[in-house]
């Protein structure tokens, strides 16, 4: 009981002097075991089970950090969310758009380009959504995607946008965490 205490004093302690620090805006953590102050990850993770086949579902999700206005019927600003997923053993890569379409070509398929850092952009297919959801697009090449984020920092996607040509998305992607296989 006198060690949970102590604890609990020391993290309050370094609770004050952080707050206190000046470092207002940026969303840390405190380890218990080291009081070491770490940044939030710009992924969120979150897994689930299949209630057919018991097996666990996992998730990555990372938030555009610009947002993009479009024209009528979908102004207001829209987002792009980069989706990492593990289901039945397979991992993908599915981008979504909060307010537009994604543009397929014919036969359901499509291009996007990928700038990770500085490096020369990249075009990766894409397919729609077996629903039909044109604010999905599942990329091809989802392992060297998956390598690519693991070792860069910040992403450009360029999507085709319904009434918008094509559009530019950044993405802070430092520190990306995905072991599944």
């Amino acid at each position: 009981m006198k060690n949970c205490i102590n604890l609990l004093g020391m993290l309050l302690l370094a609770s004050f002097f952080y707050s206190c620090s000046g470092t207002s805006g940026k969303q840390n953590t405190i380890e218990k075991d080291s009081i070491e102050v770490k940044e939030k990850n710009n992924w969120a993770y979150s897994e689930d089970v299949d209630e057919m086949t018991d097996k666990k579902m996992y998730f990555a999700n990372c938030t555009s950090t610009n947002e993009v206005e479009f024209e009528f019927p979908y102004n207001g600003g829209s987002i792009l969310e980069l989706l990492v997923r593990n289901m039945n053993g397979k991992n993908e890569v599915v981008l979504h758009i909060s307010k537009g379409i994604i543009n397929m070509s014919v036969g359901s398929m499509g291009n996007i380009r990928m700038r990770f850092d500085d490096k020369e952009a990249v075009s990766y297919s894409y397919n729609s959504s077996d629903n039909g959801s044109l604010e999905y697009a599942f990329l091809d090449h989802s392992k060297e995607i998956i390598n690519k984020l693991k070792q860069s920092k910040t992403v450009k996607i360029e999507v085709p946008v319904f009434n918008d040509n094509r559009t530019v998305f950044n993405f802070d992607v430092s520190g990306l965490n995905w072991e599944h296989k």
